[in-house]
């Protein structure tokens, strides 16, 4: 692998990021373009926020920090 070009694609990746939120519907929309780290780091913070509790079924002693969160998807690409 190449050291200074695995850098230069890092920093064209970082160049180009964005995130964008704005109201929609009820909701909050978000569009974005995240380096991977940062990225990575969104998405465990979109994970902790939306925590859903289990289904009447289940009995859960895990803190919903720790559940995982369907709504969250991971994105081809």
């Amino acid at each position: 692998m190449d050291a200074e070009k695995v850098e230069r694609d890092r920093d064209a990746v970082r160049r180009r990021r964005y995130v964008r939120l704005s109201d929609r519907g009820g909701g909050v929309y978000l569009e974005g373009l995240l380096d991977p780290v940062a990225g990575e780091h969104v998405r465990a913070a979109l994970d902790a926020a939306s925590y859903r509790p289990p289904s009447a079924n289940t009995v859960s002693t895990t803190p919903p920090h720790h559940h995982n969160s369907p709504s969250i998807k991971r994105l081809p690409g």
